[in-house]
């Protein structure tokens, strides 16, 4: 059953753990996309830590990265640090390498993917 709590001095925090508790209480998969970026690895924290103390099933989660081939270094080792940190806990981590095709909208009235 999900929390419903409306609180006027509520901060950004606690109103984002009371939506992902929300999100788990449903019993359902949850798959949380990952791209090493600044707001998934916010949100990796957020949900490690609730698994970490006991407020969320590990079970119940799929992360999945979709490794482009063209990311900085330092994203791809954070994306190696979050699934060892996942899959310590329970949960499972998908790792994608596919090919894109990027379109780029400087350039698209021409043919190129450049």
């Amino acid at each position: 059953m999900p929390v419903k709590v409306v609180e006027s001095s509520m901060n950004v925090l606690q109103a984002a753990k009371i939506r992902i508790r929300n999100v788990f209480a449903n019993g359902c998969k949850i798959y949380l996309s990952f791209s090493s970026g600044k707001d998934s690895l916010c949100m990796a924290n957020l949900v490690y830590e609730m698994i970490l103390s006991g407020e969320l099933d590990p079970k119940q989660l799929t992360v999945t990265f979709i490794d482009e081939e063209g990311l900085y270094p330092s994203m791809v080792d954070a994306a190696h640090r979050w699934r060892r940190n996942f899959l310590s806990v329970g949960a499972k981590f998908l790792w994608f390498c596919l090919p894109f095709k990027q379109v780029c909208v400087i350039d698209h009235l021409s043919a190129s993917e450049s």
